[in-house]
């Protein structure tokens, strides 16, 4: 039974389709006619504008060629032309029938002029004259029609080579006809000659237009034929949605046809496009590679494969690159080169309705394109990332890098020879092994069972990406000694029978590839010498390993069907005989190994348990390919914690904000594979928001297993977010006549789940994504505006209530108007609940879409752009908070106050990124330009602090306590400045020991309670925290830290957070609790330097070299100390610097290093201010100086130095220095009187405190 619903009829050409009708059987034809060769000048340059773009200029690319070729064809088909090829930005047209030539001219004049219209249209990259050259050929055209698994036109041969010959010949704008075609029409349509051809000089050729020649029609099975393989059911599906993909391509150049042709004729050269097509068929098929289509060239033609379009499978790159080494094996009559290249492409339709080409677009495809003309002969040159991403390796040799047409630099490729083997597993890179500890030890305990002569058999399952291959390296590199016989399989080995096993079967007995002699001989002679009783069935281990021998009168009597379990048998033995102690049998990828070697699998499996071996394999849940053998060891999502610590372990040089962190563990969703792809490319990038393109090839393999129909459902479904309302999702598909039936609903089940009874959910943030990213920007857009319709007409009354996803798709489907209003509200609403994510999204939205509309006010846009600066403040986004800040100023030019308050913003995110001088000018910009202003007194108290703030960073804290006290004069103050006056001269007050700092302190708690600012309350609490922890009062301090970094975190203010923990971790590291301050110093330095806090990280890493000291890790101290004092040089924070120089007379303190901590302690006493801000680094000073004394038995001095930090440190009111001076003192001169009083005092103290454990000094 046939069917007739002319879904492949715009791809195939008339030509084709009537080919058996005119000339069946045959595979050549000579066709009198016209050929017309149309290159578009201008669009290398349009495309490599567009590729600046990335995916979305390959689109509009692919758009704009289908406006342009559009019309042309239009003009074209109406002259009673036929497209033959289309390649990339050219056609390849055939006019036949009576008055070809004039007909094929007067359809070039007419394209030109229709190319004029189409060209005027603007882009993204502005308007861009498109010209077109054009050659014309007439005369009679060799065909070729040729393949096997699909028919294919070539147009080849002297006529094909004089038509690109002529458009060669032509410039932009320019026709030139070869000297036949000048024969067949009007003397006066040429003029001068042009290379080896003539310029047409006619404007414009009257007559009626022909019209289109209609097809014989067919049924749909009559022109699948035509139809090559790959594309068959992606085009019988009709849902072609045009799609973003990566791709891996390989284009293919043959030469030679015309000489051939002149020598042995047309016969002789369709037999050598035959094993040439034929081949290319083969070796495409066997691997999955798409044959996508074939172009005209001079003398020869080029062929274009390529794999992940329209469907993605593992090892793409692989598959081409196979594909290309086995055509280039195969030695074709006609030379060939081919390059091929990966990347991003655009995937759709260009044409007309009637006449189209499902292509692909992108500088991924041009780039292959070039790597084929560059290479030689019979050679195959691929690009790096083709090369590293194939699952074979080959024999490569680089190349000199070179430059190529539309590359700025020379790019890499490397040549390619024959297959050497099987690339390594990847085991995460350098991402450390966690969450897996409990898997990893019941391995183990197999291991020690097996080892005992009680073999085992295990087998590891999970999802692709689950670490099943990464936790048998774990346990491999945790045995080792044991011997690994170690098995992996590859997707295209599945139906190649032992295919998996022959590389580490010769590796096992110590052969390697040579002739098929030499390989004989070795194998016999191994198994004489290890294994005599498989000698006589050495032909069939020969089978497994690829040798050819002689049949032994053993395997010659073996019947065909016996053979496969008698090679499994042979193969068992062999194992036997060599492994005779304990050992590992590991295949990994299993589900992708061919039934023979499973079948052996479970073989060995059954003969381990008496013999000393761990039979362990891995391989994916849910498929029946491999079922598991032995004891099954499934593997489970990380949990959110362990793939927490994995990022921030990873990103340690270059840490993530604390919701960057959470971001890319709820992105992964507990998949380790996901998990390490995202850190590479965060690591490679710097951002967050990119997937890497090896999830985009691992996800898109799985999608495309779907139904056309439920693929399409599913990135549609993505348009909506990750969760959404089942209603929602019924409205949007309802206008493309889609519907959730059961059957869809059961394809999606393993990606899309229920979220509660009215809402669906995505299992995998990263499965949505790549849906997501695989849709075309113009549908996206159709989409998004959709379901902002969908869903603000199901809110009714209650928008409000869903402004935050309106926002969005109002956003994403162009509607800016709507886009603002909801954005602002959702903004300011997530705002005021310290949701600051959220409130940073929508005011993103709202900065977006103002800039495109008009009707706002100036004070509108400017509070929204304050607005975002705030929020990203608040969330340690400086760099974008100061360029929020800095529009909101050009909005608000000629408004004093307004620009004094955006200069004192900036002026603190200058002093965040520890840029204090710079600072310091933004504040007196500030002041100078509102001095006088009554109306600027806001702007007047905030500069005023922030000044006092930068005091008080450079340790010149009385100034800081009166620029607060300035403030605190004031009579016309709001709460929030006054509580911000107070709380930072409690800490100014702490640092030089006032008493007032706590009546200060408890006037700004209850103001910032009453005002509800948690950012304030959190601010004030640590600073309190601080004064009681000078004054001795630990207990209060952690208590009030405690209740800081709380608040601090509710608001979203981590970085503040982060000092309060540096400041809980300060007490746990005088305490003795070395080890628990370390983890939280760290904790503090990640969250500080993932937010570009400078002062922040280099405290933090003068705390860590403390702590690092006291843990006696001394040359781990000097480095974290040596950065903290460099950070704070840059910074001008000079009492950070003494501070810093304190501690590293320390570590040569208890480095032993006697003479330089007493020279470097001496040298600061001399340089540091001797006010009350010193007292305790002065107070540590003389008590290293006494040590120092003590260690060359000076006693005297030892005395007089301790006595003197005793001092210092009472007088600062120090319980913890004062403790210090006085265990020194009682143990440098424990026969001194006064020593049961000093050692009763510090006792004390030390208690108070809840003192642990002291660092005890070298001194002798």
């Amino acid at each position: 039974m046939t069917t007739r619903t002319g879904v492949f009829d715009p791809y195939v050409t008339r030509l084709a389709s009537e080919w058996d009708l005119t000339a069946p059987g045959e595979s050549w034809r000579s066709v009198e006619g016209s050929l017309v060769m149309v290159d578009i000048s201008g669009f290398t340059n349009l495309s490599e504008k567009l590729a600046r773009r990335g995916r979305i200029g390959a689109e509009e690319l692919t758009a704009v060629l289908s406006r342009v070729f559009g019309d042309m064809l239009d003009v074209a088909y109406g002259r009673g032309g036929s497209l033959l090829k289309f390649g990339g930005d050219a056609l390849l047209l055939l006019f036949d029938g009576h008055e070809h030539a004039h007909s094929a001219v007067g359809a070039a004049i007419d394209m030109r002029a229709a190319l004029r219209e189409s060209s005027r249209i603007p882009t993204s990259v502005g308007k861009i004259p498109l010209r077109m050259s054009v050659g014309v050929h007439s005369g009679p055209i060799d065909l070729f029609f040729v393949g096997e698994s699909h028919r294919e036109l070539i147009i080849s041969g002297p006529a094909a080579t004089l038509t690109t010959e002529m458009e060669s010949a032509a410039d932009a704008n320019e026709i030139v006809v070869s000297s036949t075609t000048k024969e067949l029409i009007p003397s006066d349509y040429t003029a001068n000659a042009k290379g080896n051809g003539w310029l047409l000089r006619k404007r414009s050729i009257p007559g009626s237009e022909a019209g289109p020649v209609l097809r014989e029609p067919q049924s749909d099975e009559a022109m699948e034929r035509f139809v090559p393989v790959g594309l068959r059911e992606t085009l019988r599906s009709g849902l072609r949605e045009p799609e973003h993909r990566v791709a891996t391509v390989g284009f293919l150049k043959y030469k030679g046809v015309d000489s051939l042709l002149a020598t042995h004729g047309a016969k002789r050269v369709a037999t050598a496009l035959e094993e040439l097509v034929t081949t290319i068929q083969a070796a495409a098929d066997a691997e999955n590679v798409t044959f996508l289509a074939t172009d005209i060239d001079s003398d020869g033609g080029k062929i274009i494969l390529v794999a992940g379009v329209p469907s993605a499978r593992e090892d793409d790159e692989g598959r081409v690159l196979r594909t290309a080494r086995r055509i280039l094996d195969a030695d074709p009559a006609l030379p060939i080169r081919i390059g091929v290249n990966r990347g991003h492409v655009f995937s759709g339709d260009v044409g007309t309705s009637f006449r189209s080409t499902y292509t692909i677009m992108g500088d991924t495809v041009n780039l292959a394109a070039r790597l084929m003309a560059a290479a030689e002969p019979g050679s195959l040159y691929a690009s790096p990332g083709v090369v590293d991403r194939s699952t074979t390796m080959f024999r490569t040799e680089a190349l000199k890098p070179f430059l190529v047409k539309g590359k700025e630099k020379p790019v890499q490729a490397f040549e390619l020879f024959e297959e050497i083997g099987t690339r390594p597993a990847e085991f995460g890179g350098e991402l450390p092994f966690m969450g897996r500890d409990e898997s990893l030890q019941l391995l183990a305990t197999e291991m020690e069972t097996a080892a005992t002569g009680a073999g085992r058999s295990v087998t590891v399952t999970g999802d692709t990406g689950m670490g099943k291959t990464r936790i048998l390296q774990e346990l491999r590199s945790r045995t080792e000694g044991t011997f690994w016989f170690t098995v992996r399989g590859e997707p295209h080995g599945k139906d190649n029978t032992y295919y998996a096993l022959t590389g580490p079967l010769m590796a096992l007995l110590g052969m390697e590839r040579g002739s098929q002699a030499e390989m004989g001989e070795a194998l016999t002679r191994f198994l004489s010498e290890r294994a005599a009783g498989v000698l006589a069935y050495a032909p069939l281990i020969g089978d497994v390993l690829q040798i050819e021998m002689e049949s032994t009168p053993e395997t010659a009597e073996i019947e065909a069907r016996f053979l496969p379990d008698r090679t499994a048998d042979a193969l068992l033995d062999l194992f036997e005989a060599v492994l005779d102690d304990v050992a590992v049998l590991a295949f990994d990828d299993g589900h992708w190994l061919d039934d023979a070697t499973v079948s052996l699998v479970r073989k060995l499996a059954g003969v381990a348990k008496d013999r000393k071996w761990l039979v362990v394999s891995a391989a994916r849940t849910g498929g029946a390919e491999f079922e598991p053998i032995g004891l099954e060891l499934p593997l489970e999502p990380l949990k959110r914690n362990d793939a927490r610590a994995i990022v921030v372990s990873s990103t340690q040089n270059a840490p993530l904000r604390p919701t960057e962190v959470d971001h890319l563990v709820t992105r992964a969703g507990g998949n380790p594979l996901f998990l390490s792809e995202i850190i590479k490319i965060v690591r490679e990038t710097g951002q967050t928001a990119d997937l890497p393109d090896s999830l985009d090839s691992v996800v898109s393999s799985q999608i495309d297993q779907l139904p056309p129909l439920t693929k399409q459902v599913m990135r549609y479904s993505s348009v909506l977010g990750r969760s959404f309302p089942r209603l929602v999702l019924s409205e949007l598909l309802a206008p493309e006549g889609m519907e959730l039936d059961q059957a869809t609903r059961r394809d999606l089940s393993r990606y899309i789940e229920a979220d509660g009874p009215d809402r669906w959910r995505f299992r995998h943030a990263v499965v949505h994504d790549i849906a997501y990213q695989g849709l075309s920007y113009r549908r996206r857009r159709q989409l998004h505006a959709r379901a902002a319709d969908v869903i603000e007409r199901l809110a009714g009354d209650d928008t409000d209530s869903v402004a935050e996803i309106l926002a969005t798709h109002f956003s994403e489907g162009g509607e800016y108007e709507k886009a603002w209003h909801y954005a602002v509200l959702a903004g300011d609403r997530a705002r005021s609940r310290y949701e600051l994510a959220e409130a940073t999204a929508q005011y993103r939205i709202a900065v977006d879409s103002c800039r495109r509309i008009d009707g706002l006010s100036t004070n509108e846009r400017a509070r929204v752009f304050e607005a975002l600066g705030d929020v990203c403040d608040t969330s340690g986004r400086y760099a974008e908070a100061e360029r929020a800040y800095q529009s909101a100023r050009e909005l608000l030019q000629d408004d004093r106050p307004s620009q004094a308050r955006l200069m004192s913003k900036i002026g603190l995110i200058r002093e965040k990124a520890g840029h204090l001088s710079v600072a310091l000018r933004w504040f007196r910009r500030g002041l100078h330009l509102v001095d006088g202003d009554t109306s600027a007194t806001e702007s007047i108290v905030d500069l005023s602090l922030a000044y006092g703030g930068i005091r008080f960073r450079q340790g010149r804290f009385e100034e800081t306590i009166d620029w607060c006290n300035a403030v605190l004069d004031r009579s016309d103050l709001t709460d929030s400045q006054r509580a911000h006056a107070l709380y930072l001269i409690v800490t100014a007050y702490a640092h030089v020991g006032s008493a007032e700092a706590v009546p200060a302190a408890l006037e700004a708690i209850e103001i910032y309670e009453r005002i509800n600012d948690l950012v304030g309350l959190g601010n004030v609490l640590n600073n309190l925290g601080v004064h009681a922890y000078y004054r001795g009062d630990w207990d209060q301090a952690v208590d009030l830290w405690t209740r800081s970094e709380d608040a601090r975190r509710r608001a979203g203010d981590l970085s503040g957070a982060a000092a309060s923990v540096n400041n809980l971790a300060e007490v746990y590291s005088d305490q003795g609790r070395v080890g628990e301050a370390e983890d939280m110093f760290r904790q503090a330095l990640y969250e500080w330097d993932s937010s570009g806090i400078k002062a922040g990280v280099g405290l933090a890493l003068l705390n860590l070299g403390r702590v690092l000291t006291r843990l006696g890790r001394l040359e781990e101290a000097s480095v974290e100390l040596q950065k903290g004092l460099e950070l704070f040089q840059a910074m001008g924070a000079q009492a950070y610097v003494f501070e810093a120089r304190v501690r590293q007379a320390e570590v040569h303190l208890f480095a032993r290093r006697f003479d330089e901590a007493c020279e470097l302690a001496n040298r600061i006493l001399r340089d540091m201010p001797t006010d009350a801000s010193t007292l305790m680094q002065r107070a540590a000073l003389h008590r290293v100086l006494g040590y120092c004394a003590a260690s060359e038995a000076d006693l005297e001095t030892a005395e007089r130095e301790l006595r003197r930090s005793l001092a210092e440190a009472i007088k600062a009111d120090s319980q913890f220095e004062t403790a210090m001076a006085l265990e020194a003192l009682s143990r440098i001169l424990p026969d001194n009187p006064e020593c049961p009083d000093w050692n009763d005092g510090q006792a004390e103290r030390l208690s108070r405190l809840g003192v642990i454990a002291t660092p005890v000094v070298p001194v002798s």
